[in-house]
């Protein structure tokens, strides 16, 4: 669990900050004070943000992996429920309802700025905690712009974006590292962790990645555990001959013969699905 350590430091120097921005985010939850049509909008946003402050909760409390199959579910579909079958048409996730009930001017803005909330799940996952604490300044930051008052009208579409355009520029650095931290620092080893350490015939491990978990998801570890070690080892060097050139696949193959067992090669395709 080396990534823990990356977040040190950057949770420590967010801790006050969150606290602050965590009780405004409440707030507009429990009473947004806007324009009536701009009013849901914000509160389901504001709802988003405190679920993923709750599973930040509970990676700081190492209660992640200690969730009943039946709390991890729940978890998870509640990040997700909006978004769902037939939930996902009267979403602010669906640009076309979002238009039709925020206007033209910022009903695209707005949905797209949801969207950037909900992929940072992961964060809270993670235990980024600087992650999620300034997704939720920019939050009450945009959130500002649209609260109702004696001389305040609704915002010029410019503010709302430049909003957005210095929130991306003055974080670019920290976001440009991260990227490229996954990328070739094997101490971000959050995925790793996972696909390493846990028991993987315990489905439980599945929600540890923050990402939606759906039938097809459950089936095919279920499928993917009932293989035998070669079965695996087949699949495997099937999958790697598909996607890299041939030199690259077999080092590959080579590298993967090595792993103990076929339960680390089952969880590295599921990781590599998901």
């Amino acid at each position: 669990m080396l990534y823990k350590e990356l977040y040190k430091e950057s949770n420590e120097l967010a801790k006050e900050r969150f606290v602050l921005v965590r009780e405004r985010v409440a707030e507009i939850e429990e009473k947004p004070e806007t324009e009536e049509k701009y009013k849901e909008y914000f509160r389901q946003t504001a709802q988003l943000l405190q679920k993923q402050t709750a599973v930040y909760d509970l990676w700081a409390d190492d209660a992640i992996q200690k969730q009943s199959l039946k709390e991890a579910e729940t978890c998870n579909q509640a990040l997700y429920k909006d978004i769902l079958g037939e939930a996902y048409q009267t979403s602010y996730a669906n640009p076309d309802y979002a238009v039709e009930q925020l206007g033209e001017e910022f009903g695209q803005l707005l949905c797209a700025y949801l969207a950037y909330i909900r992929r940072e799940t992961g964060a809270a996952f993670r235990g980024d905690l600087m992650q999620l604490t300034i997704q939720m300044e920019l939050f009450v930051e945009i959130y500002n712009r649209f609260e109702a008052g004696e001389e305040k009208d609704v915002p010029e579409k410019s503010a709302v974006q430049q909003d957005l355009y210095w929130f991306f520029h003055d974080y670019s650095e920290i976001f440009y590292e991260k990227s490229l931290r996954r990328l070739i620092d094997p101490a971000e080893d959050f995925e790793n962790d996972i696909v390493m350490n846990a028991d993987l015939n315990d489905l439980r491990y599945l929600y540890r990645y923050g990402v939606y978990i759906g039938e097809n998801e459950k089936k095919m570890a279920a499928f993917l555990n009932r293989l035998t070690d070669e079965e695996i080892q087949d699949r495997f060097r099937l999958g790697a001959n598909c996607i890299l050139p041939d030199y690259k696949a077999e080092k590959v193959i080579a590298e993967t013969a090595q792993l103990e067992n076929a339960a680390n090669l089952t969880a590295l395709f599921e990781n590599l699905c998901l």
